[in-house]
């Protein structure tokens, strides 16, 4: 059995970081770390677009103090 954690550890304007690790739940061996940038993309223009502020107000409430606002 594996224990996964997933957080976002940083806002930007129009991306987001997803941090996760996976530890081995018996030992508590680290086992992966893994970091991953999102990009809110406009479809019809494909470059970054701002995240909408109902989506960022769901982010920060969620994450509080823990969550880094670069934007």
């Amino acid at each position: 059995m594996l224990d996964i954690y997933t957080r976002i550890s940083y806002l930007k304007n129009s991306s987001f970081c997803f941090e996760h690790l996976i530890f081995h739940n018996e030992t508590g061996r680290l086992l992966v770390t893994q970091k991953s940038v999102q990009v809110n993309l406009n479809s019809q223009t494909n470059k970054p677009e701002r995240l909408p502020d109902h989506l960022r107000k769901i982010i920060m409430d969620y994450e509080g103090d823990s969550l880094e606002i670069l934007g």
